[in-house]
C-alpha cells in the first residue's frame, strides 16, 4: 500500500514484493508497472510505500534510499508498450542509516539470499527436460479478487489476504527474460490481478524437508498461465541498482 498527503485516507494499492539480500544490502524487488508507468516518479512513489518491517511490528515501515529500474540494450518494442526495452523489474533498496536497527533486523531475517548468477536455473530446466519432466512453481501473493481482501475506505477497514498458487513448468514466457507455468485447476483465485511481483520457488528438496529456491517474480499472465522474470534477471536488477539507483 501507499499513502498521499493529498488524501490520506485513501491508500493506494500496487500489488506484491518481497525482500532480498544481496552483498550485504537489502531490496524490495516488485514488478515496475506495480509502481506505475515508465517515466513518472518511481522514487517519489517508494518514498510513500507503506510496508512493515514485519507483520508484529505494527507502525514500523521500511524507508528505502534508491530505485534500480532493470531495462535491456535489446529494444523490445513491444513489451508492455514500451520502446526503452523496459524488464518490468524495479529494485527498491532498503536505506541502511534511515531505518532502525530493528527494522533493518526484521527485513534481513525475511530476505531471500539473492544468487551471484541464476545461470543454475536454467540448468535445472535442462536438467529437467533430458528427464522428460517439468518443474512444479510455487508462488504467493495478494490478488485484487478471490480472497477476503477488502479496502473499505468508508469504514476506514482494510484485510489484505493472501494466495498461493502451484503450477507446472510450460516453456518459455512472452519475453525473452521470462518463463511460464501453467497453475493447477484447484487454483484458489481465477485472477492473477495483484500477484505481479511476488517470488516464484522451485522445490529444491527431498519429501522429508520441504526446502525452496527462488526461480523468479511473477510479471503477469492470463490464467491459468503465469509468466515471470527469471531470477538472472532479478540478481542484474538488483546489480544495477547499487550502482544507479534513482535517489529519494
Amino acid at each position: 500500500m501507499s499513502y498521499d498527503d493529498a488524501a490520506p485516507e485513501f491508500p493506494g494499492k500496487h500489488g506484491t514484493g518481497f525482500f532480498v539480500s544481496f552483498g550485504g544490502a537489502l531490496f524490495l524487488l516488485t514488478a515496475r508497472h506495480c509502481l506505475g508507468k515508465p517515466g513518472i516518479d518511481f522514487g517519489d512513489i517508494a518514498a510513500r510505500l507503506l510496508i512493515p518491517a514485519s507483520p508484529v511490528l505494527s507502525g514500523n515501515y521500511v524507508r528505502f534510499s534508491s530505485v534500480g529500474r532493470a531495462v535491456s540494450t535489446e529494444r523490445f518494442d513491444e513489451f508492455l508498450g514500451h520502446e526503452e526495452g523496459d524488464l518490468d523489474i524495479v529494485a527498491l533498496e532498503v536505506a541502511a542509516v534511515d531505518n532502525p536497527p530493528h527494522v533493518l533486523s526484521e527485513v534481513r531475517a525475511r530476505s531471500v539470499v539473492l544468487p551471484p548468477t541464476g545461470e543454475w536455473f536454467e540448468n535445472s530446466i535442462r536438467h529437467f527436460a533430458a528427464e522428460g519432466k517439468e518443474p512444479v512453481f510455487r508462488t504467493r501473493g495478494y490478488p485484487h479478487e478471490g480472497t477476503d481482501t477488502e479496502f473499505d475506505y468508508g469504514r476506514r477497514h482494510i484485510v489484505v489476504q493472501g494466495a498461493e498458487l502451484l503450477g507446472r513448468h510450460v516453456g518459455l514466457g512472452p519475453y525473452p527474460h521470462t518463463r511460464q507455468f501453467r497453475v493447477f485447476d484447484n487454483s484458489p483465485i481465477s485472477e492473477p490481478n495483484g500477484m505481479s511481483g511476488a517470488p516464484v520457488r522451485l522445490r529444491v528438496s527431498g519429501p522429508k524437508e520441504e526446502r525452496y529456491a527462488l526461480v523468479g517474480m511473477v510479471l503477469g499472465g492470463k490464467f491459468p498461465n503465469v509468466f515471470f522474470a527469471t531470477v538472472e534477471w532479478l540478481t542484474a536488477a538488483v546489480q544495477k541498482s547499487m550502482i544507479r539507483g534513482e535517489g529519494l
